[in-house]
């Protein structure tokens, strides 16, 4: 159960909370490709060191037995993401292939239903017209 704020659950809040900030970091992101860098660097050191201070505090180890505890950890936890990332491109990757092909299809019944409604002096200058711009790219491409 969300827990209530006010008259506002938390979850809805937290919500809308994180869609902001993945929308502001997406904007930036596109616009300021390398402040996104920045930020998500900054975000990895700053996993990187709260799991040093975490695993050091937890089981008293050295510095170096750490480090390790924490690589092999961010390793797992990143090999972990990668596999559900790749589960979930399939899935996208269909969803895709969906759009594509009924998009296609869509194209290529308004297409038809042109030609078909279209007379013959604008066919002809259709055919013309593709023909010589193609003919010109070629000649272009190959010249």
């Amino acid at each position: 159960m969300p827990v209530l704020l006010g008259n506002i659950y938390l979850k809805a809040l937290l919500s809308i909370k994180f869609k902001w900030v993945a929308g502001t970091l997406l904007t930036g992101g596109l616009m300021q490709p390398d402040l996104l860098f920045e930020f998500l660097h900054g975000a990895f050191e700053l996993l990187e060191f709260s799991l040093d201070l975490l695993v050091e505090h937890l089981f008293h180890t050295g510095r170096h037995t750490t480090q390790i505890i924490v690589f092999y950890l961010m390793l797992s936890i990143g090999a972990v993401f990668l596999y559900r990332l790749v589960g979930r491109i399939a899935s996208w990757l269909a969803i895709c292939k969906r759009q594509f092909i009924a998009s296609r299809n869509r194209f290529v019944h308004a297409f038809y239903a042109y030609w078909r409604r279209s007379s013959l002096l604008i066919k002809t200058q259709l055919y013309v017209g593709v023909s010589l711009g193609f003919g010109l790219m070629m000649l272009a491409w190959f010249s």
